[in-house]
């Protein structure tokens, strides 16, 4: 929520140019992964502690481990209430109208799943259920306000209105933003006559995708590290794999011919990268013995009675936007390289890795 998509979507919300609606399943579906991501964020320093309790420790430093593990242990609860409620404050702070679940739209989801109708691909296929009723819940919003600008990742919700006129579809937040609707209310509240010179003159700097570059160079690793790596082909039972450890990023790529304006004096530019990465994975020990005769080759730690934990090298290719600052207080379009802020131009937002 602090990428500049979000605070661009903050911007026009705060201001009234849009209303934002949140229906519950997307809700719910945000709070329980945050809940997640902090309980297993607060075992691993539990599990961290009671490591460091079990070895050899200084004088006065086993008391320390033992009221450390106490605090964390009484502030848990408030820790995964506060994950949860995250969602609700900020759609306070933007007056968005959260959408609970009503009868209308339990029957019309439950008749869309015994039909097979949109976004379902086939009759009674359940795990669809939850994106039917967000579908449900969109068509109420419809109905009551008519024209929608939908933000949805999930292809099948976003297939699911396709031709119709009062919908209006787009696959994240950063293409809403980019789009030209969007792109003329931020420049009208941001009350700047001359936003396309401007563009023009940073697409015409031709230092800038070198400091950009360098920017994304020095950055990148950070922003990647802890992040999970999606693939076929990781021997995960999830096929997932947890970034560790990074090299030095290569083949940077930046598009400053494709700048996009996030509000504040921020321009978006996309940029794409590759880098050689430790990841970390759960093998299930079965499925390693019978990979090893196959030829399958990693290095294996126990996890527990029926999983290895394993670390393997992969070099991936990692899509994101960058974000360039300008002064706000000395905008001259002649001498644009002394406009920029150099210490603002930083990663935004990562969004995708893969495995090259």
């Amino acid at each position: 929520m602090n990428s500049a998509s979000f605070k661009a979507l903050e911007k026009l919300a705060l201001s009234k140019v849009v209303k934002l609606y949140i229906p519950y399943i997307v809700e719910r579906e945000f709070q329980t992964q945050q809940r997640d991501l902090y309980k297993t964020n607060l075992d691993k320093v539990m599990s961290g502690l009671n490591g460091l309790h079990r070895r050899a420790l200084p004088e006065g430093v086993e008391d320390l481990v033992l009221k450390i593990k106490g605090e964390v242990s009484e502030h848990k609860d408030s820790i995964l209430g506060f994950s949860e409620q995250q969602m609700c404050s900020w759609a306070e702070k933007l007056n968005a109208e959260r959408l609970p679940l009503c009868l209308d739209q339990a029957v019309n989801s439950m008749e869309a799943y015994f039909k097979g109708e949109p976004p379902l691909k086939k009759v009674k296929a359940r795990e669809d259920i939850p994106d039917s009723f967000l579908v449900q819940s969109i068509n109420k919003i419809k109905k009551t306000i008519g024209n929608v600008y939908l933000v949805a990742g999930d292809k099948k919700v976003r297939e699911a209105f396709k031709g119709v006129n009062e919908v209006s579809t787009f696959k994240d937040l950063s293409s809403f933003v980019e789009s030209s609707f969007v792109q003329d209310e931020l420049k009208i509240l941001d009350l700047i006559d001359n936003l396309d010179e401007i563009e023009g003159a940073l697409k015409g700097y031709d230092d800038l995708k070198r400091l950009a570059s360098s920017a994304i160079s020095n950055q990148l690793g950070e922003a990647i590290v802890y992040k999970v790596i999606k693939d076929p082909s990781i021997p995960d039972d999830n096929n997932e794999a947890t970034i560790d450890s990074y090299s030095e990023a290569e083949n940077i790529e930046i598009d400053t011919g494709e700048l996009s304006y996030f509000g504040d004096f921020k321009f978006g530019f996309p940029f794409e990268a590759t880098m050689f990465v430790q990841a970390t994975y759960y093998i299930y020990k079965g499925d390693y013995y019978i990979m090893c005769e196959e030829g399958y080759s990693a290095h294996v730690s126990d996890h527990n009675s029926h999983y290895f934990e394993a670390e393997a090298e992969y070099e991936v290719l990692i899509r994101g936007t960058g974000v360039i600052t300008l002064e706000p207080n000395y905008i001259d379009i002649y001498n644009i390289s002394e406009c920029v802020d150099y210490h603002g131009i930083e990663i935004d937002e990562v969004e995708s890795i893969e495995l090259c």
